[in-house]
């Protein structure tokens, strides 16, 4: 929720669906919704997300949920195939799901 709000520069709303003992999808969507750019960088390498802890202290959530999505043994990841995490109006949905999914 906090990535989510974060996303969400210019106003808009977050919607939440499924079962956080499943899968569950985030959606944001606003005139500048989008999800960090380097979030799936972040996701991939451990390193990166620590990385960008240190170098913009503003923007804490992003790398934050990266790490803790990792230590919790889960996975995020867009909803659709090949969609992305960056985008405007309407950021790709999210889904929060078991690593072994």
């Amino acid at each position: 929720m906090l990535l989510a709000a974060e996303s969400l520069p210019g106003g808009g709303g977050v919607a939440l669906s499924g079962s956080p003992a499943s899968d569950l999808v985030v959606t944001i969507a606003g005139p500048r919704a989008a999800w960090p750019d380097a979030l799936a960088a972040w996701l991939d390498d451990a390193a990166a997300a620590r990385a960008a802890l240190l170098a913009d202290p503003r923007r804490l959530q992003g790398p934050l949920t990266a790490l803790l999505v990792q230590a919790a043994g889960m996975r995020l990841a867009p909803l659709q195939p090949g969609g992305g995490f960056g985008g405007t109006g309407a950021a790709a949905p999210l889904v929060l799901s078991p690593a072994d999914k």
